[in-house]
């Protein structure tokens, strides 16, 4: 064994793919992958979506430097790339930013101090790190990087840099890989989902891409990530309204029900653009579960837009919805933008959007009482079997079973965190 090593993820679903798949790379080369423990490495990797997860990542550096004065502490991902001089914090030995990490295991093993943080130039290929994050019997598989779009409160654009995408060969092999490990479903993730394949020669489309993995034998399920509301195509519910292993369930950032605050964050919607797009998903798949994005208190946003945007959220009847708040990111348009919000008014806001997410959430999980729903059996407490349906619902069943099965599950409960029920 060379050594321990442990990583600190703060950020988005992409963010822990990208860790997973460098525990792997150092597992595979002698290394003991750690949680929790005393390590001889932290690899920390950090997100500039909000000044709060900014702060969140210079905190985690501090405690890991003062916790762990002998370890080597490695900084990369979103922060690092924007704002590499920001980390430059006591213990740090290592900046890289969201391309070059494979080499992180190399600058560690040979304990050489140094900073991989170039420009993220057109033409920039794939970083095909392997697999992602396992989690009990699902894997998480990155298969896209890189944004084009031009949202004027977002940096994540400068810190991922142009669209790019994992090969679609290298994507069924990595596919096959984890059903051979045993993974009943897979998530695909990305920082752009939508625009996979849009770098590449060929210019496939994601749903080719997904009609092709659902041939892949004894795959049960396959989950997108968050997608943007236009690259919602009628090809792609076709498919998934074709293929049994394709999960109905979709994730989309709205932001805002306000046509003024969807132009002021340059989203390319109107609200209008948007019901129609939600419209076409619930008539092709009318069970399926819909969650969103929503940003309270961006500039602009006065009593009539929130509540333009809380009713039109309202009125489309998500399935659960991820509320945040507006935070100032510098090098964005919208920071010169007037109208700025108090944080005790974001606050009011994000409470209020919250119990209308909770609302709506078991309005939605009401629809299964007294029905039968499909889990993949997860994890096991105390007799209580816990489990995704394919509409992203969170249940828990009692029962017999073993992890991994797909079992169907009588509802008798339901409630804004899920379903509860018993084992068919």
């Amino acid at each position: 064994m060379k050594g321990r090593v442990s990583f600190v993820t703060i950020g988005c679903k992409v963010n822990l793919c990208e860790s997973g798949s460098l525990a792997e790379l150092f597992k595979k080369n002698g290394w003991e992958v750690v949680a929790g423990e005393d390590a001889d490495v932290y690899v920390l990797n950090t997100c500039t979506v909000t000044a709060q997860a900014e702060r969140k990542c210079r905190q985690e550096i501090r405690k890991l430097a003062r916790k762990h004065p002998k370890a080597q502490i490695v900084v990369m991902g979103c922060y690092a790339q924007v704002a590499p001089e920001e980390l430059k914090l006591p213990g740090v030995k290592v900046v890289v930013g969201t391309q070059n990490r494979a080499k992180i295991l190399e600058l560690v093993e040979s304990q050489t101090p140094g900073k991989l943080v170039g420009p993220l130039e057109p033409g920039l290929a794939f970083e095909d790190l392997g697999v992602g994050t396992y989690e009990r019997t699902r894997a998480t598989l990155k298969i896209q990087d890189g944004c084009h779009q031009h949202c004027t409160y977002c940096r994540v654009r400068l810190a991922r840099g142009p669209i790019r995408s994992l090969p679609e060969a290298r994507v069924l092999e990595l596919a096959r890989e984890l059903v051979a490990q045993g993974m009943r479903e897979i998530v695909l993730s990305g920082v752009n989902l939508g625009a996979w394949g849009l770098d590449q020669p060929e210019r496939p489309q994601l749903w080719q891409l997904l009609d092709k993995l659902a041939q892949i034998p004894d795959l049960a399920r396959i989950r997108l990530g968050s997608i943007e509301p236009g690259d919602v195509t009628d090809e792609l519910l076709e498919v998934m309204a074709a293929r049994e292993s394709l999960c109905h369930h979709l994730h989309l950032p709205l932001q805002s029900g306000s046509g003024k605050i969807l132009r002021l964050m340059g989203r390319g919607y109107t609200p209008d653009d948007f019901a129609r797009t939600v419209e076409r998903i619930r008539g092709a798949l009318p069970s399926l579960g819909l969650t969103a994005d929503v940003m309270v208190a961006f500039p602009g946003e006065g009593e009539v837009e929130f509540e333009e945007s809380y009713q039109f959220i309202k009125k489309l009847g998500f399935s659960r919805l991820h509320v945040f708040s507006y935070s100032k990111r510098p090098g964005t348009p919208a920071l010169k933008l007037g109208g700025h919000l108090s944080k005790k008014e974001a606050h009011a806001r994000s409470q209020a959007l919250l119990a209308l997410g909770g609302e709506l959430a078991e309005n939605y999980h009401r629809r299964f009482l007294e029905k039968k729903v499909e889990i993949i059996l997860e994890e096991e407490t105390e007799g209580v079997w816990e489990g995704l349906t394919e509409q992203y619902v969170r249940v828990w069943a009692r029962g017999e079973g073993q992890a991994g099965q797909l079992r169907w599950v009588q509802v008798q409960t339901a409630h804004a965190e899920g379903l509860e029920g018993i084992l068919d």
